[in-house]
């Protein structure tokens, strides 16, 4: 319109830059959802999408509410409340991460068992942090065998994490050894 257009600050505006009346406008943008093949949208649809768009990548709720021209950033919240229901599930799946995490391992501990060799042949191993873990019998790998799977029980079922005795507090007799049991 070269000299007869006037710079208005509109964003759509008629050939001379004025005022485009709301029914023209909507005429318009019918057409062009005709002409482009797709399915009639209404222009508040656009605006809807736009501010749902926006919340999900996270635009700070102030500026959009400017944006779209809301009287209070709480209504804004209020109307695209929808979007924050997703970022609560996605918050709390976050959450779901961290109590279903893969358990640490417990750091293993060597915890010492005394063996005493009786002369009718019989081994006896007692464990000295685990008074009720003990074996007597003839067959030495059977009973270190039961004796840490005992062992590793009491240590799954503790309340807290059992440290073993230190070595060199132990006190043997004779005919006594001294073993440790890794679990």
């Amino acid at each position: 319109m070269g000299d007869r257009y006037v710079e208005s600050g509109f964003v759509v505006t008629n050939p001379y830059g004025g005022y485009v009346e709301p029914r023209t406008f909507k005429d318009y943008y019918e057409q062009i959802l005709v002409q482009s093949g797709l399915r009639h949208f209404t222009f508040h649809a656009l605006r809807h999408t736009f501010a749902s768009r926006a919340m999900e990548q996270k635009m700070d709720a102030k500026t959009l509410s400017v944006i779209l021209g809301h009287y209070s950033v709480s209504f804004t919240l209020d109307t695209y409340a929808h979007v924050l229901e997703d970022y609560k599930r996605e918050g709390m799946a976050l959450m779901e991460e961290l109590f279903t995490a893969a358990p640490i391992d417990a750091q293993p501990f060597s915890y010492p068992v005394v063996m005493t060799m009786h002369e009718s042949g019989e081994v006896e191993l007692n464990a000295t942090d685990f008074p009720n873990v003990s074996y007597v019998g003839s067959d030495l790998q059977v009973g270190l065998q039961l004796v840490k799977d005992q062992i590793s029980e009491e240590v799954l079922t503790a309340p807290y994490a059992m440290q073993p005795v230190a070595m060199d507090h132990l006190q043997l007799a004779d005919g006594q050894y001294l073993l440790q049991i890794a679990v």
